[in-house]
């Protein structure tokens, strides 16, 4: 059997996130320890992100955000927790888009925000959408965590963009988000609240990046096989413990556990794969699609 996909990581990259641990236990931390540009939070997932975001706006309570109508669930929770409505709209099932005119057929006095979605890796052209929200005076956040390609940075007009390097994400840091935020006072008050909150200790890091020796492991052809056959003699459905592995925030208490900033280790490794990013890859990846 062949493993459905594997993730976009080499076994010497996560012995690298293993010494970064190391380097946290032993208090060494020469070095840098954070992204020159000063527009960059880095936290520990884009739903981290998301809610430090909704945090800052303060938005009125009821305030409407007009929403991709596929996403995570757990962003329309954040939207929902922080008092505000989600307004879907749909997106073409072949484009993978929204259009201005959904943008600007559902905009309402109480619409306050926008958040534009790209999916399945494909990234939409939102020029004439960003135009609209503008026109609106709606607040644009791009969600680009499954649209990382090393080359797009998001609209220039957005107010907020969102990538994501989770475990199943192109060029995973393992866990972790990014968001780029070119105005100034939102950036502070963002950045700010982010280092207000406890950091995730590197113990739990740690234990994901054996997770991911192990994932690799049952990648191969041999092993994946051998693991099938071991869920079906268990009884097991093999795609709910898949589903298992790969989920990074499982289970209840949402904001308790995306409440948290990253760990050094984890954070240096991020820094580390943002600072390493092959585009020969997504040309690769892309010609193999085509």
């Amino acid at each position: 059997m062949i493993a459905r996909g594997t993730l976009d990581i080499s076994f010497n990259t996560v012995c690298r996130g293993l010494y970064y641990c190391l380097r946290d236990l032993l208090h060494f931390h020469k070095g840098k320890e954070s992204i020159a540009n000063p527009n960059k939070v880095l936290c520990l997932s884009v739903r981290t992100g998301f809610d430090q975001v909704l945090h800052a706006l303060k938005l009125p309570v009821g305030s409407e955000i007009l929403v991709s109508d596929i996403s995570i669930q757990h962003m329309f929770s954040i939207i929902a927790a922080h008092g505000l409505v989600a307004v879907p709209l749909h997106i073409n099932k072949h484009t993978l888009q929204i259009s201005s005119d959904q943008v600007s057929a559902a905009i309402t006095p109480a619409t306050k925000a926008i958040v534009i979605t790209h999916l399945f890796g494909a990234v939409m052209n939102t020029t004439e959408i960003v135009a609209v929200a503008k026109a609106g005076k709606l607040v644009v956040i791009e969600d680009c965590a499954q649209a990382y390609n090393g080359v797009y940075k998001g609209n220039l007009l957005a107010d907020v963009v969102m990538f994501s390097f989770g475990l199943i994400k192109t060029h995973t840091a393992v866990s972790g988000g990014m968001l780029v935020i070119p105005n100034a006072e939102l950036y502070e008050q963002v950045n700010a609240l982010n280092k207000q909150l406890p950091y995730q200790h590197r113990s739990v890091f740690f234990k994901k990046l054996l997770k991911v020796f192990l994932i690799k492991i049952l990648s191969s052809r041999i092993m994946y096989t051998v693991f099938y056959r071991i869920c079906q003699w268990l009884g097991k459905d093999f795609d709910n413990v898949l589903s298992r592995f790969t989920k990074g925030f499982a289970g209840d208490d949402l904001f308790k556990k995306i409440r948290h900033q990253l760990s050094t280790a984890n954070k240096m490794f991020l820094e580390y794969r943002l600072d390493n990013f092959d585009t020969d890859k997504i040309i690769k990846r892309t010609n193999t699609a085509q």
